[in-house]
């Protein structure tokens, strides 16, 4: 049981109770003694800013991302749960494979729209199961995933979906949370329309001259430990320089400081988790 004397100077039992109440929600979420021994490999002058990273992590729960699904489903125009209600052929797609987040995201969005029964199976299907279809104009495709942190990806990829799609089908992306910067780059794409529930800002980049939360001398200080966690992507992917948690598992673009393990760091929000009492693996 951790006592006052056991916290770094500066972290009181409410502090910790606090950072602890509201992280749980993570797959894997962080006992308070995690939290402390993560605070202390900062150095002692700097473990107050630690501290303070942790006080302004965003962390987004499975019940967020399932209210942002359902609000974007409930305000398209054509849509009902009752299918001779609903107008033309509706399609959702999770994006990516079975191991990558859209799937996982596809399953929230059927719980949150209440699409889980069988009778339901027909209106989630696959990229490969799209050509099939021959969808007219009167026809919609919705895909689905969790965040998009530069737009890169998805755009990269939207020629190749626009093509399997093979028609004037109506196109939205559904995500729980996206960069302004993402939407500006998704805006570029022509006949998709993105739908997100919470989008964070040039201030919600640490590093970014908007972000005021964090002194310039304090941004400094932070790289140094970023750069220690990872030296290839010390910003985070895409230097996106974000404080952002989601319950499944951590964005990439989120700083190293929050997510990165390996010999020289160790996180509080893994995105790799490490199961305690793991069978060894087997010889070849």
């Amino acid at each position: 049981m951790l006592t006052a004397a056991d916290l770094p100077e500066g972290i009181t039992l409410e502090r910790l109770q606090e950072w602890y109440d509201r992280f749980r929600f993570y797959r894997h979420p962080p006992s308070r003694e995690e939290l402390i021994a993560w605070i202390r490999q900062f150095t002692p002058e700097h473990q107050v800013i630690g501290a303070k990273v942790l006080d302004h992590v965003i962390l987004v729960s499975d019940a967020d991302i399932q209210q942002g699904y359902h609000n974007a489903l409930a305000a398209l125009n054509g849509w009902s749960a009752v299918e001779n209600l609903r107008e033309g052929r509706w399609a959702f797609v999770g994006l990516g494979g079975q191991a990558e987040s859209g799937q996982a995201m596809l399953h929230m969005f059927r719980e949150a729209n209440g699409l889980t029964s069988d009778h339901h199976q027909a209106l989630f299907v696959t990229l490969a199961d799209l050509p099939e279809m021959r969808l007219t104009a009167r026809d919609t495709v919705v895909f689905v995933d969790d965040f998009s942190g530069t737009g890169d990806q998805f755009t990269a990829r939207w020629q190749i979906f626009r093509e399997l799609i093979s028609s004037e089908a109506k196109t939205y992306l559904f995500l729980a949370v996206a960069t302004s910067r993402a939407l500006a780059r998704l805006g570029n794409l022509d006949d998709v329309q993105v739908k997100v529930e919470r989008v964070l800002g040039p201030e919600n980049d640490i590093f970014s001259n908007a972000n005021q939360d964090f002194s310039e001398n304090e941004k400094a200080s932070l790289l140094i430990y970023c750069r220690k966690a990872d030296k290839s992507n010390p910003r985070g992917w895409g230097a996106c320089g974000l404080l952002l948690v989601i319950s499944r598992k951590t964005p990439n673009n989120s700083v190293p400081i929050l997510h990165a393990r390996n010999r020289r760091w160790t996180s509080v929000f893994p995105r790799k988790l490490k199961l305690v009492g793991a069978p060894p693996r087997q010889a070849a």
